[in-house]
């Protein structure tokens, strides 16, 4: 298994109690598992980017008004969640928020690599 291993039951419950969650990954690097675990998930958006090469690390999540995101340094490796030294920081709040609005763009932004 990837290194979202010890995340996804955590994940599964948020998508359960009705969260949005959205994870981005780029195909240079997402290891295979991971792709493929993320994939299977009902109710999560998995969009693994090819172009340009993404080297964001954004966990995302929201259910009404209420929106959090973890940012850092982290790949989602075993590695990187688990075994390096990384930093990230989690981020929590309104939709109303002024952090949120940036958060919205960017993911508006990533949405629109994918139509491209």
């Amino acid at each position: 298994m990837c290194g979202l291993a010890e995340i996804l039951p955590m994940i599964d419950g948020a998508i359960s109690r009705g969260a949005k969650v959205a994870i981005y990954t780029n195909t240079l690097h997402a290891e295979v598992g991971c792709v493929a675990a993320l994939q299977a998930r009902p109710g999560l958006t998995h969009l693994n980017v090819e172009t340009p090469y993404l080297h964001t690390k954004l966990f995302y999540g929201r259910k009404g008004d209420s929106f959090i995101a973890m940012v850092g340094s982290a790949n989602i490796t075993a590695g990187g969640l688990w075994k390096n030294e990384e930093l990230s920081v989690v981020l929590f709040g309104k939709t109303s928020d002024a952090i949120h609005s940036q958060y919205a763009a960017y993911i508006k932004k990533l949405s629109l690599l994918m139509a491209s």
